[in-house]
């Protein structure tokens, strides 16, 4: 979007990564769950201790606001997690209906492979300024904050005009410790078009390609 990478770059290393996170799964199975109502430290504490007694890793993989996390790992350590998630006190330990174990040690060799792919792609100079995590080629196997990077996002690119909107009927605002809801994009096509100066012939490729996946 900023013209850092071609059109069709983008869209073939978005391919790739979930090519090789589905291959990454299937060399090694795992699988994601919500837990609700827990601060980060209390999960990581739940994490390192499920890992220790299964002898398999479980890591805290998504910190997405206060009170909302997920964690991400082997299928064995993942279930005895969430049941010691709901003995320090969490409000509800949710299974996700996901294929792998995303931002989780399981994903190394998607990782490494998809380093590569990166480090292979041309980019330019951005036109405008952008906002990202850190590290998007790390983000396949270490916890990512939505959060912060929403709001940034937000505040810089749309000057208090959100292109996000309550969702996630699951997770109801006295679901988090901060009585908040978790944010996501209002459609994609409105996302796109929010976060661009202007709408593109770019935009509006991405915008179906999107809609038909």
């Amino acid at each position: 979007m900023a013209g850092a990478l071609a059109f069709a770059d983008g869209v073939r290393l978005v391919r790739e990564r979930g090519r090789l996170m589905a291959e990454a799964g299937r060399q090694q199975p795992g699988a994601m769950a919500a837990i609700l109502g827990l601060d980060t430290d209390a999960v990581r504490s739940v994490c390192a201790q499920a890992a220790q007694q299964a002898g398999r890793p479980l890591v805290l993989a998504n910190d997405n606001c206060p009170g909302q996390v997920v964690i991400s790992g082997d299928d064995a350590a993942l279930e005895l997690g969430m049941t010691l998630a709901k003995e320090a006190g969490a409000k509800r330990a949710i299974k996700l209906a996901v294929s792998i174990a995303a931002h989780s040690p399981l994903m190394q060799s998607a990782s490494t492979a998809f380093n590569a792919a990166v480090a292979a792609t041309p980019f330019a100079q951005p036109r405008q300024r952008r906002s990202s995590p850190t590290s998007q080629r790390s983000g396949l196997k270490t916890p990512t904050r939505c959060a912060p990077n929403l709001g940034s996002s937000s505040r810089s690119r749309c000057a208090g005009r959100s292109p996000y909107k309550p969702c996630a009927p699951r997770v109801s605002s006295s679901s988090t410790s901060s009585g908040k809801r978790m944010c996501c994009a209002a459609s994609s096509n409105e996302l796109i078009a929010r976060l661009l100066p202007r709408r593109s012939t770019s935009a509006a490729a991405l915008s179906a390609l999107i809609e038909r996946v």
